[in-house]
C-alpha cells in the first residue's frame, strides 16, 4: 500500500475537488460535501493506493493508518472516498470495517462515496478529516 497525509486548507479545497470528484460515481460525492466536512476548519487528506495486497488486507492497513491518527480524535466530520477497478473488487465486509474504526466517535458525521476506477488501477481509499483550528 501507498500511503500519504497532507494538509487541506481552504484554498486548497478547489483542487482537492477535482482530484477526487472528476468522475461519476457509484455513490456521489461533490465539492458541496467537502466544504459541509471541512467547514471554516482545516483538514487533514489521508490517501492510499493498493499494491500487490488483497482488498481486505488494503483496507485493514488504511484504516489502521487512520485508527492511530490524532487528527481523528480532534475531527467532527470525516469524508471517505473509496474507488476501485472491475478486477479489483471491493466488498461490504471492506466498507463496515470503517465503522469499526469510528465506533468510538458516535457523535462524528461521516461522508463517504465510491465510483468505478477507469485506469484498472486497484483499490484507492481518502479520508479527510476536519481539524479545528488552534
Amino acid at each position: 500500500m501507498i500511503f500519504s497525509k497532507e494538509r487541506v486548507s481552504d484554498k486548497q479545497v478547489d483542487e482537492l475537488s477535482r482530484r477526487l470528484f472528476t468522475k461519476r460515481g457509484v455513490i456521489n460525492l461533490d465539492k458541496n460535501d467537502l466544504w459541509s466536512v471541512l467547514g471554516h476548519r482545516d483538514g487533514v487528506l489521508f490517501s492510499a493506493q493498493q499494491e500487490n495486497e488483497d482488498s481486505t488486507t488494503f483496507m485493514r492497513s488504511f484504516l489502521a493508518r487512520l485508527a492511530e491518527a490524532p487528527e481523528l480524535k480532534q475531527s467532527k466530520s470525516i469524508l471517505f472516498y473509496f474507488g476501485n477497478s472491475t478486477e479489483t473488487p471491493m466488498y461490504m465486509s471492506d466498507l463496515s470495517m470503517v465503522g469499526d474504526v469510528l465506533a468510538p466517535y458516535p457523535e462524528m458525521d461521516c461522508i463517504w462515496g465510491i465510483q468505478k476506477n477507469d485506469e484498472g488501477v486497484g483499490l484507492s481509499a481518502v479520508a479527510v478529516f476536519s481539524v479545528e483550528r488552534e
